[in-house]
């Protein structure tokens, strides 16, 4: 088999995400109103002021699995601002997903897009702590080691820029990543109400 690599996202890389995220994501609110929808946040993350980690897994020369994380700041909210006559115009040409189960579970765009908004940026990097926003491997490349790979790459390049801590969300029904990330090296956060599907791990 040949090996996987990792790399940084390039902007030709969009295309090939999108498409991951449409399999990988099938039931999210963000599939739901389309490809072009995806692509637009994808590439929304790597502007400014976003300080976005986001790289990308390749098995020969196919694009198996991508991962977003780093400093973003309300990643949903800038979305929705920046692109809120694009995403009107979705919903208007689909109104049944504002009532549909989809959009029903969701309070807002994002509610559910793997990740809460990260907390802000505190003076010392130490202390901050830095998210994944989302990891995707494509549903044909599944247990071949490409989620490993991008959550490893992602801990080096926190360690590299001085974390101290990582943080990612899971929703609590998917047993299946619960457990990938706890091999991982993840562990629950329990807050004040229990645990509401927060995973933190240490950067040493």
């Amino acid at each position: 088999m040949t090996e996987l690599s990792v790399r940084p996202v390039a902007p030709v890389d969009i295309d090939a995400i999108a498409a991951v995220h449409l399999r990988a994501f099938s039931d999210s609110a963000l599939t739901s109103l389309g490809a072009e929808a995806v692509r637009r946040y994808y590439r929304s993350l790597l502007a400014p002021p976003h300080d976005a980690v986001a790289i990308v897994a390749f098995q020969s020369e196919q694009l198996v699995g991508f991962s977003f994380g780093g400093l973003l700041r309300r990643p949903v909210a800038r979305f929705v601002q920046d692109n809120r006559f694009f995403l009107a115009t979705r919903l208007l040409a689909r109104p049944w997903l504002l009532v549909g189960r989809v959009m029903r579970s969701r309070t807002s765009l994002g509610a559910r897009l793997l990740m809460h908004a990260p907390p802000a940026p505190a003076a010392n990097p130490s202390t901050r702590s830095f998210a994944i926003l989302s990891i995707a491997t494509d549903p044909a490349f599944i247990r071949r080691g490409v989620g490993s790979a991008l959550l490893a790459r992602m801990v080096a390049e926190a360690k590299a820029r001085g974390f101290g801590q990582m943080h990612l969300t899971v929703h609590k029904s998917n047993a299946a990543a619960i457990a990938f990330y706890e091999r991982e090296g993840w562990a629950r956060h329990e807050g004040p109400e229990g645990w509401d599907g927060r995973m933190v791990r240490s950067v040493a």
